[in-house]
C-alpha cells in the first residue's frame, strides 16, 4: 500500500489543508482531506478493470467549509430511517 500526502490549500486562518491518497497494488485509491476527515474520492475498478470514482466528494477544498444547515441532525439515508422510527 502506498500513502501520499500533499498540501491541497490553506484555510482563511492559514492552516494547511492536506490531501491524503491511499493506493493499493491494483490501483484502487481513496483520497481524504484533513478537514473533518472528509472523503474526497474513491477510485475502484469495475469488472473490466476501468477505474471509476464512486464518492460524491468535492473537487475543491473550499467547498468543505460551507455553512451547516441542520446542526446535530443526520442527513441522507440515516435521516429517513430516523424519521420513519418516530
Amino acid at each position: 500500500m502506498e500513502i501520499e500526502q500533499q498540501i491541497w490549500g490553506a484555510t482563511s486562518e492559514g492552516e494547511a489543508v492536506v490531501l491524503y491518497t491511499l493506493r493499493n497494488a491494483a490501483g484502487a485509491e481513496v483520497r481524504l482531506c484533513n478537514v473533518g476527515a472528509a472523503v474526497v474520492s474513491i477510485l475502484v475498478p469495475d469488472r473490466d478493470g476501468h477505474l471509476a470514482d464512486v464518492a460524491l466528494g468535492y473537487k475543491d477544498f473550499r467547498s468543505y467549509f460551507g455553512p451547516v444547515r441542520q446542526k446535530h441532525r443526520p442527513r441522507g439515508r440515516l435521516h429517513r430511517l430516523r424519521d420513519d422510527a418516530d
